[in-house]
């Protein structure tokens, strides 16, 4: 009996053994930083010259604030997802065009469309990273822009991070 139960035992301890080797794979690749940042800065300059910023301007006379939320890395690359944050939000405040309220921790767990409920933004901005089907080693940054009358974000835009 005592035997049975050790043998037990050391199965379950390598195959959790091999579990864990399979959880903690290093990425396939490592995304520059300065490619990233790149992307993301033609990305945010697309969506600021996008349509729905002067049609805010010119109903409400004033700049949208927005706030940056959500950004998933769905690619097999390595990523520091705080630098993600801090591109955008300093993209959106060099550009003058729009208001940015800085995210708290917190609120990254809300999806957009309850983020843009709230009183004290106009939109809220999600990113998704995603592997290049077209090449290795590459992937492309999306971001969507959400406001609080519809479920579905009003602009989306991509670009590959070369």
């Amino acid at each position: 009996m005592k035997r049975s139960v050790l043998y037990i035992l050391v199965l379950v301890l390598f195959s959790g053994c091999s579990l864990f080797k399979k959880l903690t794979e290093e990425p396939e690749f490592v995304v520059e930083k300065q490619a990233l940042e790149q992307a993301i800065n033609k990305t945010v300059d697309e969506l600021l010259s996008s349509e729905w910023l002067s049609d805010f301007m010119s109903e409400n006379n004033e700049r949208p604030i927005i706030m940056t939320s959500l950004i998933t890395n769905n690619s097999n690359g390595i990523i520091d997802v705080n630098t993600i944050y801090e591109t955008i939000d300093m993209r959106l405040v060099k550009s003058g065009q729009v208001r940015v309220v800085k995210t708290e921790e917190a609120q990254r767990v809300l999806t957009p469309y309850e983020l843009a409920q709230g009183e004290s933004v106009d939109y809220v901005i999600s990113s998704v990273i995603e592997n290049n089907p077209n090449q290795d080693s590459s992937v492309i940054f999306k971001i969507s822009l959400w406001s609080d009358k519809t479920r579905e974000p009003i602009t989306k835009i991509e670009n590959i991070v070369e």
